[in-house]
């Protein structure tokens, strides 16, 4: 079906919740109302080129072949959902200024049971994850990452190899991983987590190589335990230089039998060196 692909996209990854989809529709229906003319045509242009070259299934089509469909969602950047619902609100505040009293008091009412209609489908929840899984730094990184970091960063000290880092990794260290470390390459990547394992995309399964990123994913995600030569091979085509997989999947024999070699241990991680 037209769009179903841009749907499930913007839905998934953009806008996720029915009350914000609701807040952007109206906050683009103000600004079509309350703009002047010129921005009006503004607006509209911006909207109707967004939709011709990038909004639709033939350029997601053609797109995905450059990025990965798990990446697609960062063109919709290019018309900012937050700031868009934020500048409508402040030009609904301007207006307010120029009401009279009794106006300007149906105006606020109005907006703070938005508000309040926000914070409970949508904010109140952030609130209690953060009450229950509070930041441990900063970067929003847990820290199991900042020690297989550093685990991996001693190693490569001693040897001082000059090309980068091959990682095989479980979901949640390919996607936190990067952030702290740039120089590596993550051999399990969001092609194969977010597209061919969450979202069923197996096409790229025919090519040898995702057939072995996949391998690597069941070993490191899941603590599978598939044959020995099989997995032996994928490693070394895809020349994995460090493995980490869960603490909790008892990998220590297998890991071993791959030629592996223990590095250290977090809560959840083991981190082992490979010899490719």
């Amino acid at each position: 079906m037209l769009f179903t692909n841009i749907k499930d996209v913007i839905t998934t990854y953009y806008i996720t919740t029915p009350l914000w989809l609701a807040m952007t529709g109206i906050a683009l229906l103000y600004l079509l109302i309350r703009l002047d003319k010129s921005g009006v045509k503004k607006m509209l242009l911006i909207v109707f080129f967004f939709i011709v070259v990038i909004l639709n299934d033939v350029s997601y089509k053609y797109l995905t072949k450059v990025v990965d469909p798990a990446s697609y969602y960062r063109f919709l950047w290019v018309i900012p959902n937050v700031m868009l619902i934020a500048y409508a609100l402040m030009r609904i505040f301007l207006d307010i200024k120029e009401k009279d009293k009794r106006k300007k008091a149906g105006f606020a009412l109005g907006l703070l049971g938005l508000f309040f209609a926000a914070l409970y489908f949508t904010q109140s929840n952030y609130y209690l994850r953060l009450q229950a899984e509070k930041p441990q730094n900063m970067e929003l990184i847990s820290g199991d990452i900042w020690e297989v970091k550093a685990m991996i960063d001693g190693d490569r000290e001693q040897e001082a190899p000059a090309e980068l880092p091959v990682l095989a990794v479980p979901q949640m260290v390919m996607l936190q991983y990067q952030t702290v470390d740039p120089g590596c390459i993550v051999s399990t990547n969001r092609v194969v987590y977010l597209q061919i394992r969450e979202k069923g995309q197996t096409k790229r399964l025919k090519s040898q190589k995702y057939q072995d990123k996949y391998l690597l994913s069941t070993i490191c995600q899941d603590s599978s335990q598939p044959e020995i030569d099989e997995a032996k091979k994928a490693i070394e085509r895809q020349k994995i230089d460090y493995m980490i997989v869960q603490t909790a999947g008892g990998m220590e024999n297998y890991m071993e039998s791959l030629g592996g070699s223990l590095l250290g241990k977090t809560a959840f991680y083991e981190v082992y060196k490979m010899k490719n």
